[in-house]
């Protein structure tokens, strides 16, 4: 019971007051209790917020419509989404490291896992939009989900700058890095490839 407390404590100090629960976790560091976080964001993500997994990958994969079920490619988006997020971590520590800040790998792949954690309010934010199916419901939507992303950048630049002591102007930098360098360069080439491909 004390466990289950201590980790409902870590979870709520992440949302409501993160640079001092961050430190603790870069002490602490739970990593059964960060990856389990991550996982369930991984879930609930694949779940609401990747269109129609199923139908993405038989498009990806370029086959038949009906073929693969969302049973068989949840697992897949889990796999990705936890690969990408453990690349966040080795890339952070990396730079962290050639900046020479000191910190652990440890400290900083459960901080990163527990930063993602206002992505479980996506399923929320997706239920209200289905549910009120309007104008505005969408609005809502389209205005609350960029501001749950920022946050989760937030509290990235929350856990990297308690991992190494960096400075937030110098964590700030390694967090835009990693942005930059995992996501959006990927995206573009992505983007590039399929338009190759396509013409």
């Amino acid at each position: 019971m004390t466990s289950i407390l201590r980790s409902l404590d870590t979870l709520s100090g992440v949302l409501l007051s993160p640079f001092n629960t961050f430190e603790q976790i870069t002490s602490e560091r739970p990593v059964g209790l960060a990856i389990l976080t991550a996982l369930s964001v991984a879930v609930v993500t694949g779940l609401v917020l990747v269109p129609n997994p199923p139908q993405l990958a038989e498009v990806i994969l370029d086959r038949p419509k009906g073929t693969l079920s969302l049973w068989a490619t949840l697992p897949v988006w889990v796999a990705l989404f936890m690969a990408i997020l453990c690349s966040q971590a080795v890339f952070v520590h990396l730079v962290a490291l050639i900046l020479k800040n000191k910190g652990s790998f440890p400290g900083i792949l459960c901080g990163i896992c527990f930063a993602y954690l206002p992505g479980l309010l996506a399923a929320p934010l997706v239920m209200l939009r289905a549910v009120f199916s309007s104008a505005s419901a969408n609005a809502f939507y389209h205005i609350v989900f960029p501001l749950l992303c920022l946050w989760v950048f937030i509290l990235g630049i929350a856990a990297v700058q308690r991992a190494y002591g960096m400075s937030r102007a110098k964590a700030v930098f390694v967090c835009s890095l990693a942005l930059i360098v995992l996501v959006v360069l990927p995206l573009v080439i992505a983007v590039v490839a399929m338009t190759q491909i396509m013409t």
